[in-house]
C-alpha cells in the first residue's frame, strides 16, 4: 500500500501521531514531497488546535494599559462599572444576596478566566454545566522527530523564508496554523499572515475570495494574542460581515470586549445576526454581554431564544437554571439541572447545584447523596471546586440545624482555600452565637481583609459594633 495513502487514512481516523510518523518516514525518503509535508503539519496542528474565539485573554493583557482606560465609564456601558454598581446596590437581606465568589450570577464557567471586570472569573460558581475546557494557551512545541536530526525541530522558523511560503497558498495556511497553535510563535505567524495577504492583494483575482478574508481573520487572531487590540478596532472594516462564517464576527466582538467596550461588541454581534440569523454562537455572545452588564432578564430571554434553535445547549440550560435559582424558583431550576443529567453531563458542579435546589425545596433525602456524588466526582487538584462543595455542604448542615457539621464544613473550606471570605464570615457568626465574641470579631475583620466588598461581613461587624459586642442580627 502507498505510504501516503496510509497516512491519509490515519489522518481521517484521527490517529494523528501515527499519521505524523508515517509522513516523517516519507519525507526522509523524499524531502520534496509537499503533500506529505502538508499532511504532517496538519496532523501536528490538529493535536493541539483549539477554538480561541471565546477566550478573552491575550499575551500582553496583564501589562497592557488598554484594559485600564475605561474604569470611569458610565454605568451600563462597561463590565467593570456594572459589577461594582451591582455589588454596591444589592441589599443585604437573606432573600437578595450580593454576587460573591460562591454565589455568582452566571450558570457556567466560561473560557475567559480572569477576564475584564472579574465577572467571568467564577471558578467557585454555584451553577456550572459546561465542562472545563483548556483555556491556557498551548505555547510549547510538540516533541516531534526531525527530518534530518533528532535534536532539531520539525520546522526551524529562523531558517525558513516566510515570504517564499506566503506566495504559495497551499503551504501558507497550514504553516500559519502550525506556527500559531503548535509552536506558539505568534510574531512569526503574524509576519507570515501579513506577507500572505500582500501576495493575495497583488493578485486581483483573489480580491473577493474567501481566502483573503482568512488572512484578515488570521491577522486579527495574532493581534489579539499580542495584545494589540486597538489596531484591530481602529483598522477594521466590514470584512467580518462579508465572510461565510462567524469567525470574523466573534474576533471583532472579542476585541471590543478585551478593551471593555461591551456595547460596541453588542453592535457587532447584532450585525452578525443580520447575516447569520439563528446562529447560537452569536446569540450566546449577546447573552453573556447582557449578563455582564447585570441585565439578567435580557440575558435569560436570549438564552431562551437559543434553546428554541438548539434545545441541547448546555450553557443556555445552566444559565437559565441559575437565574431561576436566584430568583426564588428552585423547583424549576431543579427540573433544568435534572435535564442536564439526562443529557449526560455528570459533573460535580451539576450534582452540587441539584443538592442546593433540593435543599431549597425541602427535599432533604436527596441533599446528602448529591453532595456525596459531587465530592466523589470533584477533581482533587481543583481546590476551588472542592472548597465550593464543602462551603455548600456547610449550608446544608445549617439548614438542618446541625451547627457542628456546618462549622466543620466551613473549616474544611478555609483549609482548602484560605482566601474564602464567605466561609470566614460564616465561622465568625457561629463563633458569636457560641459566645466567642473576640474570635468572631477577628474572623469578621479577616473576612473583610480578604474581600472588602463582602456585604455580610460589613453588616455583621456594624451590628457587633453598634450593640456593644452584642449582635442582634447576623447574615450568613
Amino acid at each position: 500500500m502507498d505510504p501516503f495513502y496510509t497516512a491519509v487514512s490515519l489522518y481521517r481516523k484521527r490517529n494523528l501521531i501515527q499519521c505524523a510518523q508515517v509522513c516523517t518516514d516519507i519525507l526522509q525518503e523524499n524531502g520534496q514531497h509537499q503533500a506529505a509535508w502538508i499532511l504532517k503539519v496538519r496532523a501536528l496542528t490538529q493535536r493541539v488546535a483549539y477554538d480561541d474565539t471565546e477566550v478573552l485573554e491575550s499575551l500582553a493583557e496583564a501589562t497592557s494599559a488598554e484594559t485600564r482606560w475605561t474604569k470611569t465609564a458610565p454605568n451600563g456601558t462597561s463590565t467593570v462599572t456594572s459589577v461594582k454598581t451591582a455589588k454596591r446596590d444589592k441589599s443585604t437581606t437573606s432573600d437578595n444576596r450580593p454576587p460573591t465568589q460562591s454565589r455568582p450570577l452566571s450558570g457556567v464557567v466560561r473560557l475567559n478566566h480572569g477576564g475584564i471586570g472579574g465577572s467571568h472569573d467564577i471558578s467557585n460558581s454555584q451553577g456550572t454545566a459546561k465542562s472545563r475546557a483548556q483555556t491556557s494557551r498551548i505555547l510549547s512545541r510538540l516533541g516531534t522527530a526531525s527530518l534530518s536530526t533528532e535534536t532539531e525541530s520539525f520546522i526551524n522558523v529562523a531558517r525558513i523564508n516566510l515570504a517564499q511560503y506566503a506566495a504559495l497558498s497551499q503551504l501558507a495556511k497550514p504553516l500559519f496554523e502550525y506556527l500559531y497553535f503548535v509552536q506558539g510563535d505568534v510574531k512569526s505567524a503574524l509576519e507570515l499572515a501579513n506577507q500572505a495577504q500582500q501576495s493575495l492583494s497583488i493578485l486581483q483575482s483573489y480580491s473577493k475570495d474567501e481566502k483573503n478574508h482568512f488572512w484578515k481573520c488570521a491577522i486579527a487572531r495574532c493581534l489579539v494574542r499580542l495584545g494589540l487590540v486597538r489596531q484591530i478596532v481602529q483598522t477594521t472594516s466590514d470584512w467580518h460581515i462579508e465572510m461565510n462564517n462567524t469567525d470574523g464576527v466573534l474576533l471583532i466582538a472579542k476585541s471590543y470586549l478585551i478593551i471593555d467596550q461591551p456595547m460596541a461588541a453588542l453592535e457587532i454581534y447584532k450585525k452578525g445576526l443580520e447575516k447569520f440569523p439563528k446562529d447560537t454562537v452569536i446569540l450566546s455572545g449577546i447573552a453573556r454581554i447582557y449578563e455582564d452588564l447585570q441585565k439578567s432578564e435580557d440575558s435569560v430571554s436570549t438564552y431562551k431564544e437559543i434553546l428554541n434553535y438548539d434545545c441541547s445547549n448546555t450553557e443556555a440550560v445552566a444559565c437559565i437554571a441559575a437565574y431561576l435559582f436566584y430568583t426564588g424558583q428552585p423547583e424549576w431550576a431543579l427540573v433544568l439541572y435534572r435535564r442536564l443529567l439526562q443529557m449526560g453531563i455528570h459533573t460535580a458542579e451539576v450534582f452540587c447545584n441539584i443538592a442546593l435546589c433540593c435543599l431549597k425545596t425541602q427535599q432533604f433525602d436527596m441533599v446528602i447523596p448529591c453532595i456525596e456524588n459531587a465530592l466523589s466526582l470533584a477533581v482533587k487538584d481543583d481546590l476551588h471546586l472542592l472548597a465550593m462543595i464543602w462551603y455548600n455542604a456547610g449550608h446544608v448542615g445549617l439548614a438542618t440545624g446541625d451547627l457542628q457539621l456546618a462549622e466543620l464544613c466551613w473549616k474544611l473550606t478555609r483549609r482548602i482555600n484560605a482566601y474564602h471570605c464567605e466561609a470566614c464570615n460564616n465561622l465568625a457568626v457561629l463563633a458569636l452565637l457560641d459566645g466567642r465574641k473576640q474570635e468572631g470579631k477577628a474572623l469578621l475583620l479577616a473576612s473583610l481583609s480578604l474581600c472588602d466588598d463582602i456585604a455580610e461581613a460589613k453588616f455583621n461587624l456594624e451590628q457587633l459594633t453598634n450593640q456593644d459586642n452584642e449582635p442582634v442580627e447576623c447574615l450568613i
